[in-house]
């Protein structure tokens, strides 16, 4: 009855107030969205003028590597042109002819570069256009509210009749309802008196029920400690196949063993062997620089290539052999499970992740600061991931590179990325090298038993370079401590190394040194105790 008189009333009522604003928050929401949108096109606007800013920028760095190019090939135009007057002329026509060349590529760029103008201004009179339909269309709603609002008015005049007229019958129906209400919680109170009586009965069952109990329990008993005798023999007997299968396994160690002490062995006379041909082609070139005349220019030029292709041809020999020692020592590990690494350029190399491995393998490090975040992380973060008890921080100054690296390599919670901008310090002589800012606030108070650097960017710093750490030992070192240091062959990491000595000689702390050469050079430093590190 109540159902079809609300129904009835819906046709004489308006709509409730409730009503009423949900559609006009809707029509708000919708607003809303619409500006959402108004500000992702003008992000979007943002970033196509950041992206035409940098275009222009690489052209003009371009540009101005090819004037530098062509005043560095006019100069020297005006000092061959001396020596030898016909060679000159050839060579200033090549300069012409290289010159004209890029004509055609300046224009393209003029033009690309008026063409991206006018799109950007057709772009702002787009989106003019679209802000002036909607503060049209705002302002056509704002309208549409307002004779809504009249109209609810009207209809509201007639509501004290219908109430009043209603209100009699609503009174009625209501005293009935607590009468019936009335009797149903008599009905209910009856019922759950039963139930008590109901209940009594069934414990009294249940207690007869167990008075059998004990009987039972201690016919069973004698049968529970027949069957723990024989699980304790089972047991036994699994614990002797058990030890049998663990010396067999340490049979197999050995044979293992064995076998990559002889792969070890032929990769040490290749190394020989390649040295050997290394030092005869040194030897011929320096019976070819003994017949060197002081005016044979081009000859001296190509002797420096080739000791230069020598040395380099030495870095990867070893950097090959240091593969191949890495790839056999972690064919059979626990805890590292993806073993696809990328070394080299940027990244380190595999002397720098098999000293890392070893460590982490046999040291096992807890508290383990990262410098550098990438292959070396992939690493520390698998060993992080098995060990439970293990610490790891990593800092990094790009964050979209942070991003990057989560969304391809999965890492436990107990490895944490921290992102720290770089910045330039004065240290001693030098008057600008680069670092993390905050570093040492950072990373206050903590210590750590290893330490793997292989940031900041170095590469240009000649008199010192990575002197975060430097900064903070010996006060960030746990007792027994491991520093590893990347790119060592570099000037600005070999003097940060040479005073991370001093400053721990200084402060009577006994290490040592080891150093592992690829492609690159690592150094490593390590408490006394730990010295087997240096050396493996």
């Amino acid at each position: 009855m109540i159902q079809k008189i609300k129904e009835i009333l819906k046709y004489f009522l308006p709509p409730p107030v409730h009503t009423f604003n949900r559609e006009v928050n809707r029509i708000i929401d919708t607003i809303n969205r619409q500006n959402q949108n108004m500000e992702l096109k003008q992000k979007e606007i943002d970033n196509n003028l950041i992206t035409l800013n940098n275009h222009v920028k690489e052209m003009i760095v371009i540009l101005e590597k090819q004037n530098a190019l062509l005043l560095n090939a006019f100069r020297d135009f005006k000092v061959i042109i001396t020596d030898n007057e016909n060679a000159v002329c050839d060579r200033f026509e090549a300069l012409e002819k290289e010159f004209s060349g890029y004509m055609p590529v300046q224009k393209e760029v003029i033009r690309n570069q008026s063409n991206l103008e006018e799109k950007f201004n057709e772009e702002i009179k787009q989106r003019k256009t679209g802000f002036d339909n909607l503060n049209q269309k705002i302002e056509d709603l704002f309208v549409n509210i307002e004779r809504y609002a009249d109209v609810q008015a009207n209809k509201f005049t007639g509501i004290g009749k219908i109430v009043a007229q209603n209100q009699i019958s609503l009174e009625g129906k209501f005293n009935e309802e607590i009468k019936q209400r009335k009797t149903g919680f008599d009905n209910l109170n009856q019922r759950i008196e039963d139930l008590f009586v109901n209940i009594e009965r069934y414990a009294d069952v249940q207690a007869n029920k167990f008075t059998g109990i004990g009987d039972t329990v201690a016919q069973n008993q004698i049968s529970l400690e027949e069957k723990f005798n024989e699980e304790i023999k089972q047991r036994k007997t699994g614990f002797d196949n058990l030890d049998q299968k663990i010396a067999d396994l340490f049979v197999k160690i050995q044979r293992y063993g064995d076998t990559q002490e002889k792969k070890i062995s032929t990769l040490e006379e290749e190394v020989k062997r390649q040295r050997e041909l290394i030092k005869v082609s040194s030897d011929k070139l320096a019976r070819v620089s003994d017949g060197l005349n002081d005016d044979n220019i081009k000859n001296i030029e190509q002797l420096a290539d080739i000791r230069n292709t020598s040395l380099v041809m030495g870095r990867d020999i070893s950097e090959a052999v240091w593969a191949e020692i890495y790839n056999s020592t972690i064919t059979k590990s626990r805890w590292l499970k993806d073993k696809a690494f990328s070394p080299g350029r940027w990244a380190v190399g595999y002397p720098y992740l098999y000293v890392m491995y070893r460590i982490l393998n046999e040291v096992q490090p807890q508290n383990i600061l990262e410098l550098g975040l990438g292959q070396s992380t992939k690493m520390i973060g698998q060993y992080t991931s098995y060990y439970k008890r293990v610490h790891h921080q990593v800092v990094e100054h790009d964050p979209e590179w942070i991003d990057f690296f989560k969304k391809n390599y999965s890492l436990s919670e107990r490895t944490k990325l921290i992102q720290l901008n770089r910045e330039f310090v004065p240290y001693k002589e030098a008057e600008k090298v680069r670092v993390f800012k905050d570093f040492s606030q950072t990373f206050k108070g903590q210590k750590f038993d290893f330490i793997s650097i292989d940031a900041p960017l170095g590469g240009d710093m000649k008199e010192y370079a990575r002197i975060d750490v430097l900064q903070m030992i010996p006060a960030c070192l746990a007792e027994d401590f491991i520093i590893m240091i990347d790119d060592c062959e570099r000037s600005g990491e070999k003097r940060t190394v040479m005073e991370m000595e001093r400053v721990l000689q200084e402060n009577q702390i006994l290490y040592r040194k080891g150093k592992y050469s690829g492609k690159k050079d690592c150094i490593v430093i390590a408490a006394n105790v730990l010295k087997f590190v240096c050396s493996m």
